[in-house]
């Protein structure tokens, strides 16, 4: 599982991903949705989030996941450990 806390103009958003055998989970404050990865050999996940002012992506490539917040990425998170 990845998780992290972004705030948008004074909310706080909590944007976790936890993986899955078919792609996984995107929950944003509580809320799921279910997403599959692009790719049959390698798990390839590019999913966007709209929050009030900012554009935030959670993007997998293999067992790394990561958060881009308006085209900046926060750093890898490594789930193979977590």
């Amino acid at each position: 599982m990845a998780k992290w806390n972004v705030e948008d103009q004074g909310t706080q958003y909590t944007i976790e991903y936890k993986r899955g055998f078919n792609g996984g989970k995107v929950i944003v404050n509580g809320s799921e949705q279910k997403v599959k990865s692009q790719n049959v050999f390698l798990n390839l996940i590019d999913f966007p989030i709209r929050l009030k002012e900012k554009a935030v992506n959670v993007v997998v490539i293999g067992n790394k996941a990561d958060l881009a917040v308006d085209g900046i990425y926060l750093g890898p998170t490594n789930l193979m450990f977590q």
